[in-house]
């Protein structure tokens, strides 16, 4: 779809579309009315095409409003909607988040929403200020679906009132009866920032999965109370809805009383505000089929607040936002969803705090080395069985497919919580190969409050196949995908247990952000001490918010704490490809050393360096911790000293592995890789020659997380793999060490363009070993050694 970039009045042909946007007066002109009797289907393309991003409507209306907004923020009314938004979504986020940007796409998005909900029930009404209050719906016996909140700033405004009234027009002309699907999703996805939605874990389930799930879990949709406890824009209630008016339908229940009857069975709730407004008009869609024969008022049952604890409720109460009433607890027969999926590295502070406490009070909280991995779904899913769900009721949740496999999730696959028991009794999968769908492989669980836990059962249903577009429909969806019945369970990693090298392995350092790490060296200046260096920050394109935009750190360092540093992109298989210098506040005897410990020991440069990286970290971190605490996380840093002169390293992650010798005594590893200190060169080439096979790798891909691209982190799951300690009497361990030094000599005879990026430059050692032979000889090797050979 051509997107146009030019004013309707500069457009080379006419443009209904731009001629329906160019500053239409009101009333409605007759070209107004001519539009608003056309027909556009209701289908997730037409809305994204008509209304989204790209739409001519919103780069109008944006337009419009961030003119109506330059004049609306010097009214201390409409300032004060704008700062209590601000601060909801502070509360909601853990951190600012707010933005003019995004103020103005939410005010356009639920605009949209408020006038699909005003169309939708076909009333004649004309004035923005009674549709985005709500009041027109109210007349109509409609609450909850509409209600005044911080966007009705526009309506202060003449022009917003006329702005209003064009959007109101476009969007009669669709065909609203007709809606099938959640497509108010396909706006919010288009319109909130996605770092935004990243930021709370929301990744939206398409309509052929939602669907799929509502009608498996809910077989007594008469009889069964529904509840989503992170509804977002609302799919499973649109589905669930339309599940429980097709069970009315053919079991004769009076159209009059099918509209109410499924308020009072299927409910929402979201922490997000626009997600609400947005979930609420959804809903009323979904009611569609039993609007016009309904009898008597409604309410649509969707609230505003954190399914795992009041406190929005508090921080909200009076203001702006109808809260709606949640649940009480106990209410669901079934619970469906998508809880937020987050990990707790990229959690608030705030966030860690109520996670560490309430996950530790479920009974889902895994400590140690897998702390940062602990994800906020498990908890959400704990905590909402707890809360919601009846003895006996059922719970289905779209959740990442690490869940099944990786040991940060084994409370929650064990089904046995502090407050709940849940017998895991099915398991759904989608492998990479389901695209698009969501950023890394998904599964879906079932199971049933019981007094007796159960793990996920040992065969499930395994979806593979890709799809033309995220939106399909279920009927698109059944044709694309394959299914497989009874399919085997994926295998659980293991993080004990396997072979003896498991605990001779370390992960490197956390030294991040990488501006107040990695340099760049200056060189000497004029009168300088030399045995200091001038450095200033490293800079990538790689880099995130808010250390992209600070500026460089620069300062006199002394030499012995620039160090080399290996990154994951250092090391290709079996040779070095490239080193970056790093400030190490590592004294040589292993002593770490913050500004004020360097200054206390006469390293003035080193203390200045640390002054000025702590002041940029306590500034702008999120996470309690002081600078030096950041890269000595779990003691990373402090137990690579003194550095041993012979270690073994290799990549934390990617498709295929490396792995090489390290004879250098001065380098630090970070932690985009794992290290070894080894004794002897025979047993580092033994070790590089079994972590470097493709035999290897094929045989711990089941263990390994996936993403999009298919199996993606090592860690140490090699070490699931028998594979014995280096016994240099034992030929065939002298064998392989003997290829892999006849690899270092082919590795390190490979010509690398100039300016090569390290993925390829991996690809172009590979290619020179397999040519050569070594690659097919070290693959038998390794074979023959892990089948006890």
């Amino acid at each position: 779809m051509r997107r146009w970039r030019r004013s309707s009045a500069r457009c080379a042909k006419k443009c209904r579309i731009c001629c329906a946007w160019s500053a239409m007066p009101s009333p409605p002109t007759r070209r107004e009315a001519i539009l608003a009797r056309s027909s556009l289907a209701p289908d997730p393309t037409t809305i994204r095409i008509e209304l989204g991003r790209e739409s001519v409507a919103f780069c109008r209306a944006r337009e419009e409003l961030a003119r109506l907004w330059r004049r609306a923020r010097l009214d201390p009314a409409l300032a004060l909607k704008r700062r209590l938004w601000a601060e909801l979504l502070k509360l909601v986020h853990g951190r600012e988040i707010e933005g003019d940007d995004l103020w103005l796409q939410h005010s356009y998005l639920v605009i949209v929403a408020k006038c699909i909900a005003l169309a939708l029930i076909r009333m004649p009404e004309d004035d923005p200020r009674r549709l985005l209050s709500g009041e027109a719906l109210a007349a109509a016996g409609i609450n909850g679906a509409v209600e005044s909140d911080f966007f009705d700033w526009v309506t202060a405004d003449e022009a917003g009132i006329a702005l209003a009234r064009r959007i109101m027009a476009h969007v009669r002309r669709f065909r609203l009866a007709e809606v099938e699907s959640d497509v108010l999703k396909i706006l919010y996805e288009s319109l909130v920032d996605r770092d935004e939605r990243h930021g709370l874990g929301e990744y939206y389930t398409p309509d052929w999965l939602a669907a799929k799930v509502v009608r498996h879990a809910v077989d007594r949709p008469l009889e069964q109370r529904v509840l989503d406890p992170a509804c977002g824009s609302g799919a499973f209630l649109f589905h669930a809805v339309r599940n429980f008016l097709r069970e009315a339908d053919e079991s004769g229940m009076a159209p009059a009383r099918r509209a109410k009857a499924v308020c009072n069975h299927v409910a929402g709730i979201d922490i997000h505000p626009v997600a609400v407004i947005i979930a609420r008009v959804t809903y009323l869609l979904a009611l569609a089929p039993a609007l016009a024969a309904r009898e008597g008022g409604l309410s649509i049952p969707v609230s505003l607040g954190d399914a795992m604890q009041p406190s929005i409720g508090a921080f909200m109460a009076g203001r702006e936002l109808t809260l709606g009433a949640p649940p009480p607890c106990g209410w669901a027969h079934v619970l469906v969803g998508n809880p937020p999926w987050v990990a707790f590295r990229h959690m608030s502070a705030d966030l860690q705090k109520r996670f560490k406490d309430m996950a530790r009070g479920e009974g889902v909280y895994v400590g140690g080395k897998l702390a940062t991995q602990n994800d906020l779904c498990a908890l959400f899913t704990a905590r909402a069985a707890t809360l919601y769900l009846r003895p006996a009721g059922r719970i289905a949740f779209v959740l990442p497919m690490a869940v099944l496999t990786r040991g940060q999730f084994a409370p929650l696959r064990s089904g046995s919580f502090h407050a709940a028991k849940i017998q895991w009794d099915e398991a759904w999968t989608m492998d990479e190969s389901v695209q698009p769908l969501f950023p890394v492989p998904a599964c879906v669980l079932f199971g049933r409050r019981c007094a007796i836990a159960k793990a996920p059962p040992d065969r499930l249903r395994a979806y593979s196949g890709s799809l033309p577009l995220r939106d399909a429909s279920e009927e698109v969806a059944d044709a694309r995908l394959t299914v497989r019945e009874n399919a085997p369970a994926l295998d659980v990693a293991n993080f004990v247990g396997g072979s003896v090298y498991r605990a001779h392995f370390f992960n490197g350092a956390t030294l991040f952000p990488r501006m107040l790490c990695l340099v760049e060296r200056e060189g000497l200046r004029l009168g300088a001490d030399a045995s200091a260096l001038v450095v200033v920050s490293r800079r990538n394109a790689q880099e995130k918010q808010p250390w992209k935009d600070l500026a460089d750190v620069e300062n006199k360092v002394e030499a012995e704490f620039l160090r080399p540093v290996l990154l994951g992109e250092s090391i290709l298989p079996f040779r070095l490809f490239q080193t970056f210098a790093g400030v190490i506040p590592v004294t040589q005897t292993g002593e770490l050393l913050d500004a004020e410990g360097a200054a206390n020991r006469g390293y003035a440069g080193l203390h200045g360096w640390m002054r000025k990286a702590e002041t940029l970290w306590r500034d702008n971190q999120t996470a309690a911790h002081s600078f030096l605490q950041q890269i000595d996380y779990y003691g990373k840093l402090a137990s690579q000293f003194p550095v041993a002169p012979l270690r073994v390293v290799y990549a934390k992650a990617g498709n295929r592995p490396a792995a090489m010798m390290v004879k250098d005594a001065a380098a630090v590893v970070d932690h985009k890789l794992y290290w070894s200190a080894v004794a002897r060169e025979s047993e580092a080439l033994y070790l590089c020659a079994i972590l470097n096979s493709e035999t290897a790798r094929a045989r711990i891909e089941a263990f390994q997380s996936r993403g999009r691209f298919g199996a993606r982190d090592f860690d140490k799951v090699m070490f699931n793999l028998p594979i014995p300690r280096f016994d240099g009497k034992d030929r065939l361990h002298l064998a392989l060490a003997g290829t892999a030094a006849r690899a270092e000599e082919i590795a390190a005879g490979v010509v690398l363009p100039e300016g090569v990026k390290f993925q390829r430059a991996r690809a172009l050692i590979r290619a020179g070993l397999t040519e050569a032979g070594v690659a097919e000889k070290i693959d038998a090797l390794v074979a023959r050694l892990l089948d006890g050979g």
